[in-house]
């Protein structure tokens, strides 16, 4: 059976194996289903490591003071495929995606395993093909592209979640209905098989972009698409860390960085051996902006429908609420106001603009939100430019600098996010909210 063996070189830790319906169950069978019983070798071999770094990165705890000094973890995988020799040639492109994405130091050792039969594809090609998660992001990223076109759209879903399928599912039957049945939903779903409790996961979870983007390129194989769009705003994909120190050790998400959507083209291409790659076509757009495409009623609704929250479990039973404080729900929320569509402000059980509840919350509470800020007020000391911290993090991470004009998209960008800020901060203020005031102090004093 194909599946990987992994070591973590680390004090206290232990080889050990994820092998598929063992460890972790990955059923392709809605988006292979109307061709065979899996897809080409190579894109099955891809599928299989990436569902078993999904699930090694999340039984496998980080340590967050080995990132002072390196990696965090170190983790030596051999892994059983079809085709030892051509992933022997990937090992250096997975390396990097993995570290990109986790901060963390991947070595890949190949074996021969089995080898699978695939035939040509019986699907319809789509023309356009999204991966579609069920987030305010991407309900808003597929509702512009419809609005901009009348080209069909096959979204594509890796159902990791509660309550996942009945949100997508719901989206696209909106969405059909408001722009006409043009969007063809598939679905991959992946679970670990009797996980260690939540407490003994990694909460971090940073590899699951590795694991969304195989099924996308297993999309791509399966529907001869040349691109998958990735429906991420242009500040969510750069993800500036909110402080200094949280751009290593997989502190910071970079499951739609230009780098990973980068390598990760290169490596969907190397598999399914023709050219293809991943889009951000709202790259240029602030959340706030790019979920202005919400604002029709009908839409609006479906807006208020999908979920952010970090905090709150989809698996919880009973109505979801969103905390209202985490660094996600503070972006959605802040996208919703910025872009003028209606909130559900009870969906919050801490509402941005609610004094009564935002003026007694702990420090603690407020943390993500006061970094937010504080990333705010630097923008706003740095006039119209980029402030130095934040170059030196698009240096490091490698965001994508044109030969001439240099980050100056990235900046115009931060700076049109930074004015909804302090758009938001002015009607805040009108409503007593405490935390308005802190945009209109200096900067040392909002880090005191």
């Amino acid at each position: 059976m194909n599946g990987l063996t992994y070591e973590v070189i680390q004090p206290g830790a232990a080889s050990d194996a994820v092998l598929p319906e063992k460890h972790y169950r990955l059923r392709t069978e809605d988006l292979f289903g109307p061709l065979c019983a899996e897809g080409p070798p190579r894109v099955s071999d891809l599928l299989a490591i990436a569902a078993g770094v999904y699930a090694i990165d999340r039984v496998v705890r980080r340590n967050y003071q080995n990132s002072i000094r390196g990696p965090a973890r170190v983790i030596n995988v051999r892994a059983r495929v079809s085709e030892p020799d051509f992933w022997t040639t990937q090992s250096r492109a997975l390396q990097e995606i993995l570290f990109t994405l986790s901060g963390d130091e991947w070595t890949f050792r190949f074996e021969q395993g089995e080898c699978r039969p695939w035939q040509s594809s019986l699907l319809e090609a789509r023309d356009i093909v999204c991966l579609y998660s069920g987030g305010l992001d991407s309900l808003a990223g597929l509702a512009s592209r419809l609005a901009d076109t009348s080209h069909r759209v096959t979204s594509v879903t890796v159902l990791h979640v509660g309550r996942q399928r009945d949100r997508v599912e719901r989206h696209i039957a909106g969405l059909n209905s408001h722009f006409g049945r043009r969007v063809f939903p598939l679905f991959a779903r992946l679970a670990l098989i009797k996980p260690p409790q939540l407490d003994e996961q990694e909460q971090s979870q940073r590899c699951r972009g590795f694991m969304f983007a195989a099924v996308g390129v297993a999309a791509a194989a399966a529907l001869g698409a040349e691109r998958i769009e990735v429906y991420e705003n242009g500040i969510g994909s750069l993800n500036v860390p909110l402080m200094q120190g949280m751009s290593v050790g997989g502190r910071t998400t970079k499951g739609c960085h230009p780098r990973f959507m980068s390598l990760m083209s290169a490596l969907g291409s190397a598999v399914i051996d023709r050219a293809m790659s991943f889009e951000l076509p709202h790259s240029h757009c602030t959340k706030g902006e790019l979920v202005s495409a919400l604002r029709h009623p009908d839409l609006q609704r479906l807006a208020v429908s999908s979920f952010s929250c970090i905090h709150t479990s989809p698996r919880v039973s009973g109505r979801l609420k969103h905390c209202g404080i985490c660094a996600a729900c503070i972006g959605r929320r802040q996208a919703f106001l910025a872009a003028g569509v209606a909130d559900d402000a009870v969906s919050y059980n801490a509402d941005l603009l609610d004094p009564r509840i935002m003026n007694t919350l702990s420090a603690s509470d407020v943390a993500f939100l006061k970094a937010t800020l504080m990333q705010v007020a630097l923008l706003r000391e740095a006039g119209e430019t980029l402030p130095l911290a934040i170059e030196r993090y698009f240096r490091s991470s490698d965001v994508p600098r044109h030969a001439e004009s240099g980050w100056a998209e990235q900046t115009e960008l931060l700076h049109r996010y930074r004015h909804e800020w302090e758009r938001i901060a002015l009607d805040a203020a009108e409503r007593g909210v405490s935390w308005s005031n802190w945009l209109n102090v200096e900067r040392e004093e909002m880090l005191s």
